[in-house]
Order: structure tokens, then C-alpha cells, then sequence
């Protein structure tokens, strides 16, 4: 995500410098690699995020068709650990924890493998929807940053900054009313005031919109980090953001089909 995982870190901070680029991006340090990304083992490198985020993605699917198959009603629990897990990353200083994004990728993913199964059950090929629309999202969303007209990426940051925490304890209090009262406590469940409208079809967009504004901040970490030559560990904190995200778009995506086709 645009990770505010990457705010309470000194070594990214002092990444920055100066004024931001017309992409939105920050000159680099002096001290960046000669050729970004290739040719230093020591430092961040698009290969090596490449790698990780891989990897990554394959344990949060192997979590999701395990949970999906085996044990769907786990989805509640292993959701609500993995968002706790991501408040934790956000509001963590340090260096990157290499352990605590694995097992939120874990959480995440199994999660969205038995959210999967409950609307696949209710709506035949909502799951391959989702997926395809999921695809397109991140593709477009890749080509308008590498574009360069995205040019206030650093508003884009703060603003995602602000809104993640505070949407993903939204989320879990959701959860937890769902758990103690029901699915009719959810919030999502509720009808805009005076019209026939589901709350969840205009907050199912929203999450969308900013699971976009996430994936951009999570390619503008990338570049700038490679450029400005982080340290090797960041690759981690880079890959756990785009893999979290995209399982992030993944569910709301989920969410907001199902309330297309009539849920």
C-alpha cells in the first residue's frame, strides 16, 4: 500500500530530499547506484522486490486455496488477525520485519480464500471476476504512474496515510459486530437514509478508489527506493505492500460484484 508502513521509517525518510518530480517522485541521493536496481547486492533492486513479492503471493494463495477448501469458516478470524497485523506494521518504527509481513500475508490470504469460497457457493464465477478485474485494476493503475501524470503522488501518500488506519479499525470493529450480533449488524449491510441503496455498494467503490491510490504509492516506494539505493531489507517492506494491496482489491472487488449481481 502506499504504505504507511514506510512513515515511521528513518532510512526511507531520508530517501526524500527536495522537491518532488513531475511523477510525484523525489530526486535521488547522490550515493544512488550508477545503473538503479542492477549491479549492487547490498541495496534494494526491482529484481529483488520482483522476487519477494512472488513469493509472497504465492503463500497468500497457497493460504487462501487451503482455508478456501478446508476450513472457509476461518475467513472472520484470519481476517480480523491480518488487519490487526497491518495496524501493527503501520504504527511499528524500525527496520523492516520480514517475519510480521509473512504472517499478515498469511492471515490476509487465507482470508480472502474463504471469503472466496462464501460468495463463490452464492454467485457461480464471482471468484474468476474478481481475479480478472483485479488484474485490470493493478495493470491500469501501473501504466497511469509509469505514464507520469500522476503528478501529487506525495499528496496521494499522506492522504493514504490517514485513511488506511483509520479504515482498517472501521473494518475491524465491522468484524467484531458481525461476530457478536450477526451479519445484519454489519455496516455494509445498511441502506444509504431515505433511498434503497446498500451502504456497501458506496463503500465497496471507496475501498477500491483507495486500494488504487495504494498501489500507486507502493510503485512510487519502489522506484524511489531503488533509486536512491536502500538497503536490501526494504525489498520486504516494498513486496508486502504490493501483495497486501492487491489482496486488498481483491476482496473489495469480491464485495462490490456481488452487490452488482443482485446480493
Amino acid at each position: 500500500m502506499a504504505n504507511p508502513v514506510f512513515n515511521n521509517d528513518k532510512a526511507f525518510k531520508n530517501t526524500y530530499r527536495g522537491d518532488a518530480s513531475a511523477t510525484g517522485t523525489l530526486s535521488p541521493q547522490p550515493s544512488a547506484p550508477s545503473v538503479p536496481g542492477f549491479g549492487d547486492s547490498s541495496v534494494m533492486s526491482y529484481d529483488g522486490v520482483l522476487a519477494k513479492a512472488l513469493g509472497l503471493f504465492a503463500f497468500a494463495v497457497v493460504a487462501a486455496l487451503g482455508v478456501g477448501i478446508l476450513a472457509p469458516f476461518l475467513a472472520f478470524p484470519f481476517l480480523i488477525g491480518a488487519l490487526v497485523l497491518m495496524l501493527v506494521a503501520v504504527f511499528r518504527k524500525g527496520a523492516p520485519a520480514p517475519g510480521l509481513y509473512i504472517a499478515t500475508i498469511g492471515l490476509y490470504g487465507g482470508a480472502a480464500g474463504g471469503i472466496s469460497r462464501f460468495y463463490e457457493v452464492e454467485y457461480n464465477g464471482i471468484i474468476m471476476h474478481a481475479l480478472v478485474a483485479t488484474a485490470c485494476l493493478f495493470a491500469v493503475t501501473l501504466a497511469v504512474y509509469k505514464s507520469g501524470r500522476i503528478r501529487n503522488v506525495a499528496k496521494i501518500r499522506k492522504f493514504v496515510a490517514i485513511a488506511l488506519p483509520a479504515v482498517i479499525v472501521l473494518l475491524i470493529a465491522n468484524l467484531v459486530m458481525v461476530l457478536i450480533s450477526g451479519p445484519q449488524a454489519s455496516v455494509f449491510e445498511a441502506n444509504l437514509p431515505g433511498t434503497n441503496i446498500p451502504l456497501g455498494l458506496i463503500l465497496s467503490l471507496f475501498l477500491i478508489l483507495l486500494g488504487a491510490f495504494m498501489l500507486i504509492g507502493d510503485f512510487d516506494f519502489v522506484d524511489t527506493g531503488v533509486r536512491n539505493g536502500l538497503p536490501k531489507a526494504y525489498e520486504w517492506t516494498a513486496a508486502f505492500g504490493l501483495v497486501f494491496t492487491t489482496v486488498w482489491v481483491y476482496i473489495q472487488m469480491l464485495r462490490l460484484l456481488s452487490y452488482l449481481r443482485g446480493r
